[in-house]
């Protein structure tokens, strides 16, 4: 994070960030400082790795009003020990599951109850009312289930939280695509099968499984000691999928295979379009199988690359993208969809290689047992 800001004679302010939401900062600064808008510049840079923190100006406003104090043009820089430890973090959700099947195996009930703090930090927040930001996409799912419950159970924390890339439809979608999983194996069908006959009619969501099953040539039998996995999600930044095979090695697993599937309606640039999938996959990646951020004392844990890692270039499969621009109305996101599906295709890899489910992220990828 890092910004300059200059105060000027005449109640004048510039100030130099990267930021997600400039027509925020310009309203939001003009009122709480006092400026006029013709008084207030906002030189806006590239982004480089945004990923929703900068969607929070704290660090704009830190440099304004020190700049501000001392009279002079001030450069702030948060050091990475700095942003590791000084948050703010991605909020923790646990989700509660219950489903039923029918005689023949097809499933007639879902109860998706997510237990979590909250985004919305407005003080005015009403924890007695269900919050959409925290049970994102349960309800976008194309799935034609008879009877769906969704349920939002607030729980405050006072750590600072703010959203990361794709919000919670990272942690939303691993518990409930993990759960499919699970009926499929209590309904004794093929996990691919049990979601496709959820999906009489036409759909984004049938469109991604058939061309995952395509792609990933499903129904080849896997070598002894292999498993595959699928997961697929759709949420307010579009809808992607994976397949994930994966093999035993040793007390741990091996990723060997990873196909992704991305619907876009229309695609711009195809190179940037495998890029960000690719990426995300990457961020998926990391966040299930690193150690994440824990506190101690209250006081965060990790500090630096070395004990808070992202996924190093020999541990990263190669990611095989398939895009769907089959037209239409709406332009998908792109950015966004490629993380959610990656987990809960990952730990459905691994529950069909090994038989053991993961039902909690992060895990060790080394001692599934």
């Amino acid at each position: 994070m890092n910004c300059l800001a200059s105060w000027q004679e005449g109640n004048k302010l510039e100030i130099w960030t990267s930021t997600q939401v400039p027509g925020s900062v310009m309203n939001d600064f003009s009122r709480i400082y006092g400026v006029k808008q013709e008084d207030l510049k906002l030189n806006v840079f590239f982004n480089g790795g945004g990923f929703g923190r900068r969607l929070y100006p704290d660090y704009i406003h830190e440099a304004v009003q020190l700049s501000k104090k001392v009279g002079k043009p001030v450069k702030s820089i948060w050091s990475r020990e700095d942003d590791t430890q000084q948050g703010p973090f991605r909020p923790l959700t646990f989700s509660a599951m219950k489903g039923a099947l029918d005689a023949n195996g097809k499933a007639i009930a879902f109860q998706h109850k997510v237990i979590s703090p909250t985004l919305d930090m407005k003080k005015d927040y009403d924890v007695n009312k269900a919050d959409g930001t925290m049970t994102e996409g349960i309800s976008e799912q194309k799935y034609e289930i008879e009877h769906m419950k969704n349920l939002y159970v607030h729980h405050y924390v006072h750590i600072p939280l703010a959203a990361w890339r794709a919000v919670t439809s990272t942690t939303l979608a691993f518990s409930h695509e993990c759960f499919l999983d699970e009926m499929a194996v209590a309904a004794k069908k093929d996990p691919m099968a049990f979601r496709l006959e959820m999906l009489t009619k036409e759909s984004d969501t049938k469109q991604i499984l058939n061309k995952l099953k395509e792609v990933s040539n499903w129904d080849k039998k896997l070598p002894a000691g292999w498993g595959r996995g699928v997961a697929q999600y759709e949420f307010f930044a579009g809808q992607a999928g994976f397949v994930i095979e994966v093999s035993k090695k040793g007390t741990g697993i091996k990723i060997e295979k990873v196909f992704a599937v991305i619907d876009l309606g229309t695609v711009v640039n195809p190179d940037n379009t495998r890029a960000q999938v690719e990426g995300a996959a990457v961020m998926a990646l990391t966040a299930a199988i690193k150690g994440g951020i824990t506190f101690d004392k209250g006081a965060t844990v990790q500090t630096n690359f070395h004990n808070n890692p992202l996924v190093r270039i020999n541990e990263m499969p190669k990611v095989e993208v398939h895009i769907l621009a089959n037209g239409g109305s709406k332009i998908k996101g792109v950015g966004e969809p490629g993380l959610p599906p990656f987990a809960p295709a990952l730990c459905n890899a691994i529950f069909a290689a090994t038989g053991k489910r993961i039902r909690r992220l992060p895990f060790d990828i080394n001692k599934i047992g």
